[in-house]
């Protein structure tokens, strides 16, 4: 089972570096980049382990100031301040394009829907982590830490490289992404007339 030590020290023995039994042991500062690469790890892809889906927000008495009728509270554990889909019916959700008219002030949405359902993604602790994700911290761990701990750049952006690719969509995190989506399996159009004609429907 994966911690935040074990993780750390795993990012620095693939470095060259040795292994440490508690954060406190780290380099000053090295501590306060584990929250940070954590919540961009746990946000740079719909993860299935820490997205919660389609939750109803509430509304609030509050009178938006601007062109929008309604102030919906956002969940206060959402990372990042911004939910992964907004829909405006339980009946559209995965049935049609994602609502876009509103718009995300604070920790507050305003829109004039008349009910907001939202998916968003929650912090998890590491050891719920799946494997793919916590190979994935690993890597981007060793990509922050590499140029401190190795004093070579070329090693740094090898790591950067080798977490996120060079363009931030490649790299393990493109395999991760791959692994993580196995358990979406496309889903078929089904009760559409075109469809259904096309292939000797009535």
């Amino acid at each position: 089972m994966a911690t935040d030590v074990s993780v750390f020290s795993q990012a620095l023995v693939r470095l060259g570096d040795n292994p440490v039994s508690g954060l406190s042991e780290l380099s000053p500062g090295f501590a306060d980049l584990f929250p940070q690469v954590k919540a961009n790890v746990e946000t740079s892809h719909p993860w299935r382990f820490n997205t919660i889906k389609s939750q109803l927000l509430t509304r609030t008495l509050t009178q938006p100031p601007s062109q929008y009728k309604y102030v919906y509270q956002l969940p206060p554990d959402m990372l990042n301040g911004q939910p992964r889909t907004v829909w405006n019916s339980p009946f559209n959700q995965g049935r049609s394009s994602q609502f876009t008219n509103f718009n995300i002030f604070e920790d507050k949405l305003l829109t004039s829907a008349e009910q907001v359902l939202i998916d968003y993604q929650v912090p998890k602790v590491v050891d719920v982590f799946p494997i793919h994700v916590t190979e994935l911290m690993i890597r981007a761990l060793m990509a922050v830490i590499a140029l401190p701990v190795t004093d070579q750049q070329n090693t740094a952006d090898s790591a950067l490289i080798a977490a996120w690719g060079k363009d931030g969509n490649g790299g393990y995190s493109r395999e991760a992404r791959r692994i993580d989506s196995q358990g979406h399996p496309p889903q078929g159009i089904k009760n559409y007339p075109l469809v259904t004609v096309r292939h000797g429907g009535g």
